[in-house]
């Protein structure tokens, strides 16, 4: 996620490029904790954290996609993860 909006919106960095369409369900998450390798120090990547919400496309351009929170935390922070609801 990029931006909150003040009318609470938020913005993603997908549209349609990526196949995202209005009236798409998303889930909103927590980064999760990085995983570390204990041997070599090397960052193997991140668990996935916990569903802080959920939204709704409203809008798509090619680039972006403007979403309405339908639950959730309604001022989630910049660079919370956003992907479809399965």
């Amino acid at each position: 996620m990029i931006k909150v909006t003040n009318n609470g919106q938020i913005i993603i960095n997908r549209g349609a490029e990526f196949g995202v369409e209005v009236g798409q369900s998303l889930v909103m998450v927590s980064e999760g904790e990085e995983l570390i390798d204990p041997t070599t120090g090397e960052l193997l990547g991140s668990e996935e954290g916990d569903a802080i919400g959920t939204a709704k496309v409203v809008k798509v351009s090619d680039k972006v996609s403007y979403c309405d929170i339908t639950s959730g935390d309604k001022q989630p922070e910049v660079g919370t993860i956003v992907k479809a609801a399965q």
